[in-house]
Formats: C-alpha cells, structure tokens, sequence
C-alpha cells in the first residue's frame, strides 16, 4: 500500500475511532438510551400518519355523504331508523324473535310434548310467514308475562353499564338529536333515549298522523320530533311492566315522571296470541300501512342493524314501498333514487341485489382500522350535521 492510500484509510477511520472512544466508556445504559429515543421517534412517526389517515378518510366520508340524504335533511323529509345493537355495547344483538320465542319454550314449566310440539310448529312456519309470529305462539304455550320477562331480563344483560359504554351511547343519542330528522323510529327503547327524544308517540292513528307530517319550524332539533318505538316491542316496550298494577318511570331533567300500568305496558306489545300477531301484521292494517307510507315518502337513515336490510315485517313493508315507488318512477320517466341508507362497517358482496329488492343504499364507514365499528354512526352523524351547517338550502 502506498503512503497516499494509506494516508485515505487513515482519514477514513479517523471518525469510527472518535466514536468508538467517546462511547468506550458508556456501557449498555447508552445504547438502551440510543434505542428509547429511535423507538419514540417511530411511535411519534406512527401517530401522525395514523392522525392524517383517520383526517383524510373523515374527508372522504364527508364527501361521500349523498346528496339526496342531505336535500332530504333540508326539506324535512329524512327518518332515522334505529335498529337493536345501536344502544348495545360494542354493537352486540339481542336475540331475534325465533331465538328468544324457542328459549321461552325450552324454559317454560310445560310438559315436554307440549314444548315439543310448539318448536315443530314454529320451525314449520320458518319458511313461511313472518319470524315475529313466533312471539304469539310463546305466549299462548308458556305465557304473556313469562316471554316479557324473559325478553326484560335478556334486555338488561346487555344494558350498557360500564362508565365508557354509557358515555358512547349518550353521544351517539345526542348526535343524532342535533341532526334535523323528521322522526326516529326504534326497534328497541332504553331509559337514555327519552332525555334525548323526548317527544315519544303511541301506534295509534294520532302517532302516525305525527310521525308522516312536515315537522315544524320551531322545533329545531330531533329530539323535540315524535319518536316511535316500533312493534313487536319486545327490547323496551314491556320492560316496565312488573308484578304490580303499575310501575313509575323516573324522569330527568325536572320533568315530571311517566306512570306506566300494566295494562299499558300489555297494550304496548301486543303478541299475546297467534291472532293478535296476525292482526298486527295485517297487510290492510293500520300500522303496516303506516310503516309504507313512511318508506315512500320519507328517506329512511338506518343505523344499529346487524344486517344492511332488517328481517320480518320491516323487510316487507321495505320491499313493497320500493315496488310502488319504482313504479310511480316508471310512469312519469323518471329515475328512482334509493328510499334508504344503511349504515355498514363492512363490505357488502350483494349490494346491488340489496338496492334492486329493497331500495336501501349499504353506505361503507371503515378503512383498515382507520375508523372503528363503535363510532361509525357517531362519526358519520356529525359529518352530516358538518355538512348542513357549512353547505345550507340555497
């Protein structure tokens, strides 16, 4: 080796040499330091795409929100349509009609062909009729009482009792109470829904009557709209019926306290018998009718479904108002846009299908973790209330 080269390699070592002195005396403390420091330098890394991720796909879904959902929040035409995991915790559903009818069955005090004979029957009407008619066929074998007590205490275990699933439940109430619904109709009721709509109505010809009217003017909010709390019941209709002759709700805020007998808690979910199931579930009759005239007229927003489209009546009465409306489209030459929104978190592989039978749009809320399943509803409320305040009626 020359001396010039040597003299290069020289100068080439001299800064590993400087490090290797200055950190000889260091020990193992000085890389663990070293490595503490990279590591939060990655988390910080992490954290700020992660944050521009979660800000952009807001961004995305506040641009997505369609505009036919919106001209429907500004006319006075939009429904919201609670389904039974909206005020569960971490979405979780209650038992459906048959699942709960077929343990009323299993745990009644009955002979066990009796019970035997009742699950056959039930299982050969699966196929045909509604699942809710199941509800009846409980309670002419184990009784009225013993099915409401059972749906009361099935309810309660999935009550949301932690401090962080009450906090959840109460903003999801209350962004869905500043937006400009028409009405809000529920599957299920919990004591937390009356503060935030507190303008509740009964299945009667004056509750309809609310219900598919214009709202007025000065009432701003959803919260002071009529609220229905949709039949069967059977999660928060008949949860205040009790042994006693009546039972009283507590109110909140100062207001005065709703006494609830227990013919009205019976009045309020009728599936006493295979008859009254019948009667309820009548095509011509009142609350059917009243369910497709709601679909018809009305852009439906439907949120806490464990599936996009909901089974039984509710099916139904979706399917026959998109057939009329298609064909009133059809007549007058026009395009028909869907009649409702479902909220979903996942992807729907018969979308089309879904639109084509039903008229319900699946309306995706996710993004590789980016948005949780918990505050999909909550966050897509807001960005729609965003959107009315910043782009109003012109």
């Amino acid at each position: 080796m020359s001396a010039q080269e040597s003299k290069h390699y020289q100068q080439q070592q001299q800064p590993q040499q400087l490090v290797l002195r200055a950190t000889k005396g260091l020990g193992p403390d000085y890389f663990l330091l070293k490595l503490l420091v990279s590591a939060l330098f990655l988390a910080a890394a992490w954290f700020l795409r992660d944050c521009c991720q979660r800000r952009d796909a807001a961004e995305r879904l506040r641009k997505s929100i369609p505009e036919a959902l919106l001209r429907a929040f500004r006319s006075g035409d939009a429904v919201l349509l609670l389904g039974p995991s909206f005020s569960t915790p971490l979405g979780m559903c209650p038992m459906s009609c048959r699942e709960l009818a077929a343990v009323v069955l299993m745990k009644s005090k009955n002979s066990l062909a009796k019970i035997t004979a009742a699950l056959k029957k039930m299982e050969a009407t699966n196929d045909e009729g509604y699942p809710e008619e199941s509800l009846g066929l409980a309670s002419e074998v184990a009784g009225w009482n013993f099915l409401q007590t059972m749906a009361a205490s099935h309810w309660a275990e999935l009550a949301p009792n932690s401090k962080a699933d009450k906090q959840t439940l109460r903003r999801r109430l209350a962004a869905a109470a500043c937006l400009p619904f028409t009405a809000t109709l529920s599957t299920t009721w919990r004591k937390e829904y009356d503060q935030f709509f507190r303008c509740r109505v009964g299945r009667n010809f004056g509750g309809y009557s609310a219900l598919l009217s214009k709202p007025r003017v000065d009432l701003t909010s959803a919260a002071a709209r009529p609220a229905l709390l949709l039949w069967p019941a059977l999660y928060g209709g008949s949860f205040f019926a009790s042994t006693s002759s009546s039972s009283t709700i507590p109110a909140e805020d100062g207001a005065s306290p709703m006494t609830r007998t227990k013919r009205e808690a019976h009045a309020e979910a009728p599936w006493h018998s295979c008859e009254e199931v019948d009667r309820i579930l009548d095509e011509e009759g009142p609350y059917c009718i009243f369910l497709r005239d709601v679909f018809k007229s009305k852009v439906i927003l439907m949120l806490g479904w464990p599936e996009v489209v909901p089974e039984g009546h509710l099916a139904e009465a979706l399917s026959t108002a998109w057939a009329e409306v298609r064909a009133r489209c059809q007549a007058s030459g026009t395009i028909p846009q869907p009649i409702g929104y479902s909220l979903t978190t996942e992807m729907i592989p018969n979308a089309v299908e879904i639109l084509e039978n039903y008229g319900i749009a699946p309306l995706l809320v996710t993004g590789r973790g980016v948005i949780s399943a918990s505050s999909a509803d909550e966050l897509f409320l807001t960005l729609i209330k965003s959107r009315l305040d910043v782009e109003p009626e012109v």
